[in-house]
């Protein structure tokens, strides 16, 4: 199976303050994918386009001219409500260089509406949640030419009828995923957001998902309330990776809520400070969840 993962081009007009302030971060999901996919199916090939890290633009044939050094059999792009257009422009491209490719949708504005993303011409599946094992079995059941009923937590079109599987909820031991495959992008072509770092170069991290709070501006229904971690040894491993592979001294730990459990970040920091790492950090939280004798071990 030839798989290719897009992250769609979304590129900020020059007079906005974010094209020149604004974070280019990997696209962790997608990578995230990748790395399970791999690790579940060498045989496989599978690449990552981040259209968006290259600043290609939807209107000239530079996008254009990059898909079609690809031969994909599925084609899974990741959807945001704010990239939505520049996703359908690029199904639209994708379609008419490939028309035999599953063209597979995911992410937050994907797992909020599944059924309408396929109202669109070219969108063959919605994948709803956490999409690591899910797209691992759509990928499977398609290279097999199996059922799709079989494959849980997706929508897909079948006689132009929309079918919704079983949907069984999220990963439960995040340490079963392996690291984001970073090595599949050019990590020289990412930068954190003017301000918010101390030293350079710098990569992001997830080590959580899910949060039991209810704030009203928060997308938390997509990883749902049950907070779910990698182990502090697990992220050394990935600190570790990082600092080996691309130089990294500094992370910013993007977790909704980074210190939910006191005692992970307890073990991590002592993890750090044992193997003296040489790194700076970062991270957000909600003030309820920290103490001045956590804080104190933080800034060690």
């Amino acid at each position: 199976m030839n798989v290719l993962l897009i992250n769609p081009p979304f590129v900020l007009s020059e007079d906005s303050p974010y094209s020149k302030t604004g974070a280019v971060l990997p696209p962790l999901g997608l990578l995230y994918i990748a790395a399970y996919l791999r690790d579940k199916h060498p045989e496989f090939n599978i690449n990552v386009l981040d259209a968006n890290s290259y600043k290609y633009n939807l209107v000239d044939d530079g996008f254009k001219e990059r898909l079609s050094g690809f031969l994909p059999d599925v084609v899974g792009i990741t959807v945001y409500t704010t990239t939505f257009s520049a996703v359908l422009k690029t199904v639209e491209i994708v379609k008419e260089l490939f028309p035999n490719c599953v063209v597979v949708v995911g992410g937050a504005h994907v797992s909020i509406k599944p059924e309408e993303c396929l109202d669109y011409n070219g969108i063959d599946v919605a994948v709803i949640g956490e999409g690591e094992i899910t797209f691992n079995e759509l990928v499977e059941c398609l290279s097999c030419n199996g059922d799709l009923d079989n494959v849980n937590n997706i929508v897909y079109k079948r006689d132009n009828n929309k079918i919704k599987t079983n949907i069984d909820g999220a990963t439960g031991n995040l340490d079963v995923i392996p690291i984001p495959a970073r090595d599949m992008i050019d990590m020289k072509l990412y930068r954190p957001a003017k301000g918010v770092y101390k030293r350079l170069p710098s990569a992001n991290m997830i080590t959580a998902r899910g949060c039991p709070f209810s704030c009203n501006f928060c997308s938390k229904n997509i990883f749902g309330n049950k907070a779910r971690y990698q182990s502090p040894e697990n992220i050394i491993k990935e600190i570790e990776a990082l600092q080996r592979d691309y130089g990294i001294r500094e992370i910013a730990f993007n977790d909704d809520s980074f210190t939910l459990s006191s005692k992970r970040v307890e073990l991590l920091c002592d993890l750090i400070v044992q193997k003296k790492l040489d790194l700076t950090w970062n991270c957000g939280t909600r003030v309820n969840l920290v103490n001045p004798e956590l804080l104190k071990k933080m800034k060690r």
